[in-house]
């Protein structure tokens, strides 16, 4: 049953990849919480029964010939990991020099324009795809939630971070059109996807600070606590974000916390594989100077 839901995952490996397709990959994923381990080895035993055409078999076979492994089916647990890791990570490298030709010309026509069109236009100009707004929300949140890191794929999550710093610069216009480029939960989400992924640029962290103050009333008291402690991972001495978000941490608290009547368990739970959270602790790090 779990290959049957493998496969609508695998199937974009089999076509030309669109910039959707590659944020898929990572997306689905981690939303349904299918570990690469999992994954990888549900792939490996449909390849192993020989059942083809199938998206399994077929990544499987891309995978194991990239990893060099004598056979997805026999490989050790690890080394199949590793072999559908890299398989993920060779299609975005791949696409990588047709993705940054692709915002060239975006960036080459919206000077354009910008020529063209008068001076109270240009907020509209500015405006992202919504396409370009969904692949960084999702390649940066989903790759996260899979525990991956900035140093497995660097010239692929760079172009990524600077794309997602593009998005958190945009002021707002006279018709209020900067809040509907990212909301006040994928402002956290982005924040503290590349805290997990341990991203080196500190570009990422000023520019979602000025965002931060700024829709700070319309955050969730879970959403102010990993603020806090994505900014204390990274490393960045800011008294005044700090202090205002205590201060609303404090000032929602009454209403956020309620009273537990829920009686402790008698049994304890099955161990299961943990989700990755928001709230799991961050490991501290340094950022590039």
């Amino acid at each position: 049953m779990f290959f049957f839901l493998l496969v609508p995952l695998l199937y974009p490996l089999l076509r030309v990849y669109s910039a959707l397709e590659l944020s898929d990959i990572f997306w689905r994923l981690s939303i349904l919480s299918i570990p690469l381990s999992r994954a990888a080895a549900a792939a490996a035993a449909a390849a192993a029964a020989g059942v083809h055409p199938t998206a399994a078999a077929a990544t499987l076979a891309a995978a194991a010939a990239a990893a060099e492994v004598p056979a997805a089916a026999a490989a050790p647990g690890p080394e199949r990991i590793l072999a559908f890791k890299e398989e993920l990570l060779l299609q975005l490298k791949r696409r990588h020099q047709s993705l940054q030709r692709q915002l060239g010309l975006q960036q080459q026509q919206k000077q354009h324009q910008q020529q063209q069109q008068p001076q109270e236009q240009q907020h509209q100009q500015h405006m992202p795809q919504p396409q370009q707004l969904l692949l960084v929300y999702r390649v940066l949140y989903g790759a996260a939630k899979l525990k991956m890191k900035f140093s497995e794929a660097p010239e692929i999550f760079s172009l990524v971070v600077e794309k997602a710093c593009e998005l958190l610069e945009l002021s707002e216009s006279p018709e209020g059109l900067g809040f509907r480029v990212l909301t006040p939960s994928q402002i956290v989400r982005i924040v503290w996807a590349c805290a997990a992924l341990q991203t080196p640029e500190a570009t990422v962290f000023f520019k979602a600070r000025e965002r931060i103050l700024g829709c700070i009333d319309s955050l969730a008291y879970e959403e102010i606590e990993v603020l806090l402690q994505v900014y204390e991972a990274v490393g960045m001495e800011d008294n005044q974000l700090t202090a205002t978000l205590q201060q609303e941490l404090q000032r929602i608290a009454p209403l956020a916390r309620g009273t537990k009547i829920s009686a402790p368990r008698r049994r304890n739970f099955k161990r299961k594989e943990k989700r990755v959270s928001m709230t799991d602790p961050i490991p501290s790090y340094s950022l590039a100077a």
